[in-house]
């Protein structure tokens, strides 16, 4: 742009910084940055949070907050999305207590706390145990008027099925159900694997019937989590007739080592079930299973 003659706009700034941070070259985003500072550009919080949220999706969370308490002390107070931005990437690092450390501070600035902000605490308190703060969180939204999304019911629902206690993860569903926050694709998975791991599966089979009419389905791995557990929880059939529609979409992949694992399982359950055995032979006959198993030797090999 300097050599053309022309001022750089602010926004180009922004997409060159998001470029350089997405493709990894977080030095040359910062070189950048302090590059307009020196030719008398001060580059917009827009511009800065765009590149703290590069370093964040690229795993680089001290980048990324060393430039935030850079801008924090000399430019801007970071806004609201500023904030999230780190919150988010301390919650894919797993750095929990990092995450809740930032949203003290925002608060102590003065700042509210969003409805991105509090989905993001709430996922956050589900995955490291605290339940209680999250269930708290959801009621908070509810008060300040910031209706709670998918998002949030989904996280809760997750966390109250891994903290084993599936009944109030049914009642907060049908909450969400009569306050008009219509579940996706996402949340009916969550709520599927979550009722499955406690040992509610015709429950479970329920709601995937449910989410089918909807033209939802689970993704293979939860599928075949799930085909496992129908068979070993005495829904064999159902479990067998899942399994047949999955190898009849030539939907595995053979070389993936857990999704043969899991197909391989199933297979050697149902061969046992005299209710099933036949129609693994057909399979076996059709060509279908020697396809999807990829069984392999000790060394990896098939």
């Amino acid at each position: 742009m300097r050599a053309n003659g022309h001022t750089p706009w602010i926004k180009n700034c922004t997409e060159m910084v998001q470029q350089l941070c997405f493709s990894g070259r977080i030095t040359e985003a910062l070189q950048f940055l302090n590059e307009m500072l020196k030719m008398g550009f001060l580059p917009d919080i827009v511009t800065y949070s765009a590149a703290m949220n590069g370093m964040c999706k690229t795993g680089e969370m001290d980048d990324a907050l060393g430039l935030f308490r850079d801008i924090s002390s000399k430019y801007y107070l970071p806004d609201v999305v500023a904030h999230n931005i780190l919150i988010n990437g301390f919650r894919k690092s797993g750095k929990f207590d990092e995450a809740q450390e930032i949203m003290e501070e925002m608060l102590n600035k003065g700042l509210f706390p969003s409805v991105v902000t509090y989905n993001l605490m709430a996922d956050i308190w589900c995955k490291s145990g605290r339940i209680e703060k999250a269930i708290a969180c959801l009621n908070k939204m509810s008060d300040e008027e910031k209706p709670p999304t998918v998002v949030t019911y989904t996280s809760l629902i997750d966390g109250l099925c891994s903290a084993g206690r599936p009944d109030e993860a049914i009642v907060l569903w049908c909450e969400m159900r009569k306050k008009g926050c219509v579940p996706n694709e996402i949340a009916y998975t969550a709520f599927v694997n979550g009722l499955c791991k406690c040992g509610r599966v015709e429950t479970a089979l329920n709601y995937y019937e449910e989410m089918m009419t909807k033209g939802f389905d689970l993704d293979i791995f939860s599928l075949l989590h799930f085909v496992n557990f129908l068979i070993s929880y005495g829904n064999a059939s159902k479990g067998c007739e899942l399994l047949k529609e999955v190898l009849k979409n030539d939907a595995i992949d053979s070389n993936n080592l857990k999704m043969a694992a899991l197909v391989n399982k199933a297979v050697e359950d149902l061969s046992k079930d005299g209710r099933t055995s036949s129609d693994i032979k057909i399979l076996v006959d059709n060509g279908l299973l020697s396809r999807a198993q990829g069984i392999h030797n000790e060394d990896g090999s098939k």
